[in-house]
């Protein structure tokens, strides 16, 4: 999906929902804190729910 892309370019920041489909947004934290390369990345947690 992303074959040729700079992988030492990372984005500003990241939105995340916390609620997606098939997958928890922590569990996407997770990964992206995992990583070295986007391990320093901003990331801004959002949801709709009321809980």
């Amino acid at each position: 999906m992303h074959a040729g892309r700079d992988t030492q370019k990372q984005p500003a920041f990241v939105l995340l929902d916390m609620k997606l489909p098939k997958l928890s947004g922590l569990d996407v934290l997770r990964s992206l804190r995992s990583n070295p390369l986007t391990a320093l990345v901003p990331v801004v947690m959002l949801t709709s729910s009321s809980e």
